[in-house]
């Protein structure tokens, strides 16, 4: 990103399929946008898409620009959003997408590179820790500048449940669901709060058991294959969950470690992110 060149905020999505035009449509919700390019291996519908959401902008509260583009473009937007890559099936694993999402990812990456992108990098195809690491390494951008969507969506499904199993607001359960975005994630009791008040306290005073709530989190866990069973085709939250987590504290991805990403809890803006591990107890750790 030539940074003397750029004059507008633009987003580039990569990836028009439904995970991507979701996000797309979100953003016609969201003020401070420009521009809007889509980039699709099937330049046609990204030019249809691009062409259906500008219409919708009659309606929007936003001036954005929405075109299609190519990769070209990469050089003066200051986020890349990519949600390219195949879709899970249902009974399928995300792992099992590593082989073809992996070549994707990588060769987008590669093309940004090729064409100067430096701007942020949100990565929302599966595996998207592996994917997050392959995209850090295929870009050549700084760690910093590349973050997954990571366990944003298993924890806004895990905060919805605990809220309606405890009977408060999803907005004041503060609990977090950490590690791989899959089968092997876990829950941070210990770091759980409703408002400020530990949730293991709590469920002391109520006389709850924690094996409820540990049901309650295996029910969110493989509540994703029951989704994708059902629709027969990818969740479309994850990429708008990953920019608006953005804006606050969330569980995203981020390749910190010299073999594979690990959860973090990360701040971020368009210009700068902080990356912040949590304190874990040691079998926590281990698991992490």
């Amino acid at each position: 990103m030539a940074d003397n060149l750029i004059s507008k905020r633009r987003i580039m999505l990569v990836g028009t399929g439904f995970v991507g035009m979701s996000f797309a449509y979100s953003m016609l919700h969201e003020k401070g946008i420009d521009e809007m390019v889509l980039v699709d291996v099937n330049a046609d519908k990204a030019k249809g898409e691009a062409m259906d959401l500008t219409d919708g902008l009659v309606y929007a509260d936003t001036k954005m620009k929405v075109y299609s583009g190519s990769y070209a473009d990469a050089e003066y937007c200051n986020v890349v959003v990519l949600t390219a890559g195949a879709a899970q099936r249902p009974g399928q694993s995300r792992l099992e997408l590593v082989k073809i999402n992996a070549q994707i990812t990588k060769g987008v990456c590669e093309e940004l590179k090729k064409n100067k992108f430096n701007g942020i990098l949100l990565v929302a195809n599966n595996p998207v820790d592996i994917m997050t690491y392959v995209a850090w390494k295929a870009s050549g951008l700084p760690k910093e500048h590349v973050i997954g969507s990571g366990t944003v969506l298993d924890t806004a499904r895990l905060r919805v449940e605990l809220g309606d199993e405890l009977g408060f607001a999803p907005s004041n359960i503060h609990a977090y669901i950490l590690g791989e975005h899959g089968d092997s994630s876990f829950i941070s009791w210990t770091n759980s709060y409703i408002g400020c008040k530990s949730l293991l306290e709590y469920l002391d005073e109520k006389n709850i058991s924690l094996a409820r709530l540990q049901t309650i989190y295996e029910d969110v866990r493989d509540k994703a294959y029951k989704i994708i069973d059902l629709k027969k085709q990818r969740i479309t939250e994850s990429a708008w969950l990953c920019a608006e987590s953005l804006r606050r504290s969330s569980t995203t991805s981020a390749a910190f470690s010299p073999f594979l990403p690990i959860r973090t809890a990360n701040t971020a803006s368009p210009a700068t992110s902080s990356v912040r591990q949590p304190s874990l107890d040691p079998t926590e750790r281990r698991r992490f």
